[in-house]
């Protein structure tokens, strides 16, 4: 892994620098930039005053990043075949439902990191929820894959919010 040294800091190549106090003084700025723009569409609601709310609304969310982290609790059990991890939970609910995990090692990672696959099926689709509905609104089968690498088309962040799960 390759670093760039630039101004007593190192970071990997193409990362930004970390925030400086400076963004949060920004972020402030742009908090009181809202509240002054909803204030002036409230006084005078027209397209004018509500388009400006809406276009700094949209250029602030634009530039902040989220981070999930997510956390769960799973008893998984090694494939010898496969060489990964993996459960399978009973059936529950009217649906059937039932999620299939797999924890595999990430080939192409370096650093020894694991990939994640939740495989979530409805065994039951002809099931009837309590509202009264048909199972068969949910899909039968679906695949969530989780891993560690940042998105290819991740941009520039100016703020970063935490999401926990």
């Amino acid at each position: 892994m390759t670093t760039e040294q630039t101004n007593s800091e190192t970071r990997l190549p193409g990362t930004s620098p970390a925030p400086a106090p400076a963004a949060i003084e920004l972020e402030a700025v742009d908090m009181h930039a809202s509240f002054d723009l909803m204030a002036a569409a409230c006084r005078s609601p027209t397209p004018e005053t509500i388009k400006a709310m809406v276009e700094q609304e949209v250029d602030q969310s634009t530039r902040t990043c989220v981070v999930t982290n997510m956390s769960s609790e799973d008893t998984l059990h090694w494939n010898e075949v496969m060489k990964e991890w993996e459960s399978r939970s009973p059936e529950t609910g009217p649906c059937g439902s039932v999620v299939e995990t797999r924890l595999h090692p990430d080939s192409t990672s370096k650093l020894g990191f694991w990939l994640s696959e939740e495989h979530h099926l409805i065994t039951r689709p002809s099931g009837q929820i309590p509202d009264g509905r048909s199972c068969s609104i949910f899909p039968a089968d679906k695949t969530y894959h989780f891993n560690w690498r940042a998105n290819q088309n991740a941009l520039e962040c100016t703020y970063i919010k935490n999401s926990m799960n």
